[in-house]
């Protein structure tokens, strides 16, 4: 019984592992891919607005040439 709260408690405190994307050079998909899935809803957007403005900065960003 023990282990299984041991486990409990490591699955609610440990972040999620980051994401590797291939071509993601700056790191702006893995950012905001693990900004979507943070365990605390205080750390994600607040609205699907905010997800999407933020995902179109991304897209822009990844558009410019280098």
């Amino acid at each position: 019984m023990r282990d299984e709260h041991d486990l409990i408690r490591k699955m609610s405190n440990q972040e999620l592992p980051r994401l590797t994307i291939t071509g993601d050079k700056d790191d702006l998909f893995s950012d905001f891919i693990s900004w979507l899935v943070q365990r605390f809803p205080s750390r994600r957007p607040q609205s699907a607005a905010e997800a999407l403005e933020a995902f179109e900065s991304v897209l822009i960003a990844v558009r410019k040439p280098a």
